[in-house]
């Protein structure tokens, strides 16, 4: 072994230790973030194979042909190690919460839009965190009061909504009502 493969597969663990360390940071990584990472992963597992013996040969028709250790980085960037699909349903949370304007507490002084919006976001969102339950942590952390204010509000206000909402019945669903009581509500 020369000198340049024990630096490639040194640069190679330092790489995956940034990594390691970057995604305890950041669990939920937003889309570009996730595509950075998956790009130091296969620069990563590309440098750590130039220190492993044998060869390997990778052929996407027409597109790409590779050997080695190239070969490991268009498997592992092409081959996307994990689908996350936490991270999109983070930023759908995210992009749903910041589009989300408040009621007013007075239910006679109800804008009609605000509530029908209020109400599938609170939905929404609770059915997003049912379904990937390690988003509350982080949730109840950045939203958390927030969102059982707003759930307060829209539970006690009985508004009449006007019926081309997306919720079904003016009571919020058990979902939303799981995940504030999660919450501390």
């Amino acid at each position: 072994m020369g000198t340049e493969q024990y630096f490639a597969f040194g640069f190679g663990a330092v790489l995956l230790l940034i990594l390691l360390l970057v995604s305890l940071k950041y669990p939920y990584p937003s889309d570009f973030q996730y595509t950075v990472m998956r790009i130091m992963l296969a620069l990563a597992s590309a440098c750590v194979a130039v220190f492993l013996t044998g060869f390997l040969r990778v052929e996407i028709k027409q597109f790409i042909e590779a050997g080695g250790a190239l070969a490991v980085f268009v498997i592992v960037y092409f081959r996307a190690p994990a689908a996350l699909p936490t991270a999109s349903s983070w930023v759908d949370i995210r992009s749903t919460w910041r589009n989300l304007r408040d009621i007013n507490t007075n239910p006679t002084q109800v804008n009609q839009d605000d509530a029908v919006k209020a109400i599938n976001a609170v939905n929404e969102i609770a059915r997003i965190i049912e379904d990937r339950h390690a988003l509350l942590e982080p949730f109840k952390k950045e939203y958390g009061e927030a969102f059982c204010r707003l759930y307060k509000k829209l539970r006690d206000a009985k508004i009449l909504i006007r019926h081309e909402n997306k919720t079904s019945d003016l009571l919020l669903t058990q979902d939303a009502h799981k995940v504030a009581g999660e919450m501390g509500y």
